[in-house]
């Protein structure tokens, strides 16, 4: 989402990590939909319990033969009590009876009854969207053999003439499962209208807590995966994420903010409609909900509107979400920590003045403690969130975060052994020092900077590094030097043998330093 006049710097410093973000989403929502998939049954019959896999197979398929009787005989009571059966069995997650119903035969018939010519038996209807919604919690077959006998259109059909409450949240359970079950059927279910229908039971008297909540659900996935749907869809479901983010109710927010984050994500222009609805301060106070499963998806939509402008960046500090990403850099799971530290890169990727916000709190000490003890891959996006800040800072700013330890999490790098940690270290390492040279430029002139990491006792690990195995590394080392400490090529000459021979007491880091002095 590049804005418009952005320069080049800015926007390679908001940095988009894919591959990392998609993992996260993927891994997170994988549970969560796992656990709403299925439509459990709340007192299984004793008869039912602990069959094996054969026995329920054999149930399964008597139960059909008798539901099949009873359909003909018009017995309606037995044909609910049958269904009740298979809508039991089809709730178990320990065997593959959803797969088994699906191979009876018996799909169309639960399909046709979802038809308004029988909205006089509401039990036979209820049992057979039920069963519809778990056979759609299976896998993609599954999921494909109900859209084959256009399962899907008869419940969407279902829910424009159905007033009871439970019909109504099962059928939206059983687009939810079809939903996300692949892009193509999410496709799909928007050019059925599905959002008209979502908008239509949102402002109806009949929308209830329970309704709400798997409405809501059904939302975030028709929001979610790439490609996304048109921007012209899913802006019309902002007015739902509106009404319910201001909710209390912890399933409703983790799915809303799900959903925030995921639109957050598709332009700048739908950036704007969400700061125009001035959610702003809600997420902002979210990010210290005491529930993980919200704090994850609000981190991720903040790290969202920061890549978007610099006026949404300023937005966000203004609200104080600093705050929460602070804390969420000492959460016990690491994917958490990385997330915060690329919200941060974000964040300190805007003009020099809103870092303001930043240095005027323990944020930059934080961070520096997640790059000097973290996990290699937290640190890494930790070191680029702090290459950013050194970017953007002002010299005065510099000051302040060196003496909050920024140099400390970069000059620690060059003894990690890890290239791409002392490579980043590198660049941010020259990005002070560039501060320094701005500031005090001639051939004769003290960097400030460089005299910090002189005081500071900094220099032999720079100078260890010239002996260090990666070329690029040891380039990397001599042309920093050679940019900020007056080295010219004379001097950069005295250290061009052969690797067993460079002797560890001329190091050009060292002879350019001391030069300074004389």
């Amino acid at each position: 989402m590049a804005q418009e006049g952005e320069d080049s710097v800015t926007r390679a410093l908001k940095i988009k990590r894919e591959e990392f973000r998609v993992e996260i989403r993927k891994r997170t929502m994988d549970r969560m939909f796992a656990e709403k998939r299925t439509c459990h049954s709340t007192s299984e019959p004793a008869h039912l319990k602990n069959l094996t896999e054969e026995e329920r197979r054999a149930t399964t398929s008597k139960s059909v033969v008798e539901f099949k009787k009873a359909l003909l005989e018009q017995d309606w009571s037995r044909a609910g009590q049958t269904l009740e059966v298979l809508r039991h069995l089809s709730s178990n997650r320990d065997g593959p009876t959803t797969k088994h119903i699906g191979k009876t035969g018996v799909l169309p018939y639960l399909v046709d009854l979802l038809d308004i010519k029988y909205a006089s038996y509401p039990k036979v209807q209820l049992e057979a969207v039920w069963i519809l919604t778990n056979i759609a919690s299976g896998d993609s077959t599954d999921v494909a053999n109900l859209v084959a006998i256009d399962g899907v259109s008869k419940i969407i059909g279902m829910l424009f003439w159905t007033k009871d409450t439970a019909h109504i949240e099962t059928a939206i359970w059983a687009l939810g499962n079809v939903c996300g079950e692949s892009l193509i059927y999410r496709d799909q279910l928007l050019a059925m209208g599905i959002i008209d229908l979502v908008l239509e039971i949102l402002g109806s008297q009949i929308c209830e807590y329970k309704i709400l909540k798997t409405l809501v659900w059904l939302t975030s996935n028709l929001v979610r995966g790439r490609p996304y749907p048109p921007e012209r869809e899913v802006l019309r479901l902002l007015p739902v994420l509106a009404q319910t983010i201001h909710m209390e109710s912890e399933d409703i927010l983790s799915d809303v903010m799900w959903s925030i984050s995921y639109l957050s994500d598709v332009s700048i222009n739908l950036c704007n409609r969400l700061i125009e609805l001035r959610l702003i301060p809600r997420i902002a106070k979210l990010l210290l909900h005491k529930n993980f499963l919200i704090r994850i998806p609000t981190l991720r939509a903040v790290g969202n509107l920061a890549n978007s402008t610099d006026e949404h960046t300023k937005l966000l500090l203004e609200n104080g979400v600093l705050v929460g990403i602070g804390a969420l850099l000492e959460a016990r799971k690491p994917v958490i920590r990385r997330e915060a530290c690329w919200a941060l890169s974000n964040l300190f990727a805007c003009p020099t003045e809103l870092l303001e916000y930043a240095v005027q709190t323990d944020i930059v000490p934080r961070l520096v403690r997640v790059c000097l003890e973290d996990e290699i891959i937290v640190r890494k996006e930790g070191l680029m969130a702090l290459v950013n800040l050194a970017n953007k800072a002002s010299l005065e700013q510099a000051i302040i975060i060196i003496d909050q330890g920024i140099l400390e999490a970069f000059i620690r790098q060059f003894t990690s052994g890890e290239t791409d940690l002392i490579m980043i270290a590198l660049e941010g390492l020259d990005q002070l020092l560039t501060k320094g040279n701005v500031m005090v430029p001639g051939l004769n002139s003290v960097n400030p900077i460089a005299r910090m990491i002189e005081q500071k006792n900094m220099i032999k690990p720079i100078e260890e590094l010239q002996f260090h195995d990666e070329e690029k590394v040891f380039q990397g080392v001599q042309t920093l030097i050679e940019r900020h400490f007056n080295c010219t090529q004379e001097m950069l000459s005295l250290i061009h043998i052969s690797e067993p021979t460079r002797q560890a007491e001329i190091s050009y880091a060292v002879f350019c330093l001391k030069k300074k002095k004389s």
